[in-house]
């Protein structure tokens, strides 16, 4: 897991979002380095999560190479977000996957994605297990791609990547 405060060198913060999906308790970090794009997310932890849990923090981190990034973004925006009629992916498609690196990913369109009824995008990294599941996850709410300015960050991000 990456520390924020004391990134290696060699990677670097592109953005913190504080209320990440407008949740208080939520901050965004994403981080970069040369290969690879971070999500990396802070939670405070209410009263009865913290009796649960014994912590009063929970951090949590995802990964996916940056060779991935314009693919991410043209399959969100122009397959996901676009009704087929707009060229958009097919109303009963609700999920790709392509290679990156070595890494399998999937990105699937979720009609519920952190809140009922919230539309928006689950990223897949089939090849990066986590503690509990052989594959690990990043929810990504239309709301905050497009309200909280994540999609034009990562957009940001993939010129810089391609620039370099």
């Amino acid at each position: 897991m990456l520390d924020i405060d004391n990134l290696p060198q060699g990677y670097s913060l592109e953005k913190t979002l504080d209320n990440f999906f407008f949740d208080h308790a939520d901050t965004l970090y994403i981080v970069t380095n040369k290969n690879t794009l971070f999500f990396n997310t802070k939670t405070l932890l209410n009263e009865k999560q913290r009796a649960f849990f014994k912590i009063d923090v929970d951090y949590s981190e995802f990964h996916i190479p940056l060779s991935s990034l314009h693919w991410v973004i043209d399959t969100i925006e122009n397959g996901f977000m676009k009704l087929p009629s707009e060229g958009g992916l097919k109303s009963d498609i609700l999920h790709v996957k392509n290679s990156f690196d070595g890494q399998e990913l999937k990105l699937r369109f979720s009609p519920n994605c952190m809140a009922e009824g919230e539309k928006g995008v689950n990223i897949i990294n089939l090849s990066v297990p986590t503690e509990i599941k052989n594959f690990s996850v990043f929810q990504l709410p239309y709301v905050s791609l497009l309200e909280q300015g994540i999609l034009a960050e990562l957009k940001r991000i993939a010129q810089k990547y391609k620039s370099a």
